[in-house]
C-alpha cells in the first residue's frame, strides 16, 4: 500500500502520514516523498501510488481536489500536529534582509516582516537552505535549531499546531450521509441542546 506526501523527509507531511499509517494499524505501507502536490496528484491518478495525503492549510488545494474531480476524491480527514514550528535568524546577522518561508506559514509570522521573501516547497528545504546560509532568516522546524547550537537566533516559537489533513483516493467513500470524525452527541454533551445557543458555541 502506497501513500504519497511532501518530501523531502522531514517534512509534517511525512510526520502526519507515518501517525497516519499507525493510527489504521497498516503494516505494509510505503512512503512516497514528492517533491510537490502536482506530482503526488499525478502518481495517485496514473497508479503509483495508493493514496494521497496533504495539509488543509497547504496552497492549492482546490487545485489537487478538482483537477480529477470525477476520479481522483477526499475519501478522509484526520487531525494532527505539525513539528515544532520556529521562526529562526542568522544569529551573525543583526538584520535579515531575507527570509526562506512557506507560503502556507506566511501567516504564523503575524506581523513580523523582512525585505525579500524566497519561497520554498517545504520547512525542511527552508531549514537546510537556512544552515547553508542561503538566507538570514528562516520559518522551519526546530531540529534545525537544536541541531545547530548558537548558529540561530530564535525570533518566535510557535510549537507544534493541531492542524486538518486530507487524505485521497481513487474510491469514492462519501454515501450521501455527512462523515465527520466528532461522536454523535458531542455538541449535545456541551450545552448547545440545552438552550445555550451562541454562548455554548463560542465557549468549545
Amino acid at each position: 500500500m502506497r501513500f504519497v506526501t511532501l518530501g523531502p523527509a522531514l517534512t509534517c507531511h511525512e510526520g502526519a502520514t507515518k501517525e497516519y499509517i499507525r493510527h489504521h494499524g497498516i503494516d505494509d505501507a510505503e512512503i512516497i516523498l514528492a517533491p510537490n502536490f502536482f506530482d503526488a496528484l499525478e502518481m495517485l491518478h496514473d497508479g503509483e501510488a495508493d493514496f494521497l495525503i496533504q495539509n488543509s492549510a497547504y496552497l492549492n488545494v482546490h487545485l489537487i481536489t478538482e483537477k480529477y474531480y470525477q476520479e481522483v476524491f477526499v475519501i478522509d480527514t484526520f487531525l494532527a500536529p505539525t513539528s515544532e514550528l520556529v521562526l529562526l535568524e542568522n544569529i551573525d546577522v543583526e538584520n535579515p534582509h531575507t527570509l526562506g518561508l512557506v507560503p502556507a506559514c506566511e501567516g504564523y509570522l503575524d506581523g513580523i516582516t523582512y525585505p525579500e521573501i524566497i519561497h520554498e516547497a517545504s520547512k525542511p528545504i527552508v531549514g537546510q537552505n537556512l544552515v547553508d546560509g542561503k538566507y538570514d532568516a528562516g520559518l522551519t522546524c526546530i531540529h534545525y535549531y537544536t541541531a545547530n547550537p548558537g548558529r540561530f537566533r530564535l525570533r518566535k516559537y510557535i510549537g507544534m499546531v493541531i492542524t486538518a489533513w486530507l487524505v485521497y483516493g481513487k474510491e469514492r467513500t462519501y454515501q450521501g450521509k455527512l462523515m465527520g470524525t466528532l461522536p454523535v452527541g458531542y455538541f449535545q454533551r456541551h450545552g448547545v441542546a440545552e438552550g445555550n445557543g451562541i454562548e455554548a458555541l463560542a465557549a468549545l
